[in-house]
């Protein structure tokens, strides 16, 4: 019965210890994967807004001259 006991508290501290676990890697990924989804995605969007807006305002400039 004692050692029963015993095992059977080591597979819930497994148990537990495998659910901390998977907790801690989803919400890890849940930071991490949007993450990565903005830098592949922002980024160059960010760029080309940034291109194309300085190449707006210097026609715009060059439109009043």
């Amino acid at each position: 019965m004692h050692s029963g006991w015993g095992v059977k508290s080591q597979i819930g501290l497994h148990e537990s210890t495998l659910c901390y676990f998977f907790i801690l890697f989803s919400y890890n990924s849940f930071f991490i994967i949007p993450h990565f989804l903005l830098r592949s995605v922002l980024v160059p969007l960010l760029n080309v807004l940034r291109i194309s807006y300085s190449f707006f305002l210097d026609g715009g400039q060059k439109r009043r001259k």
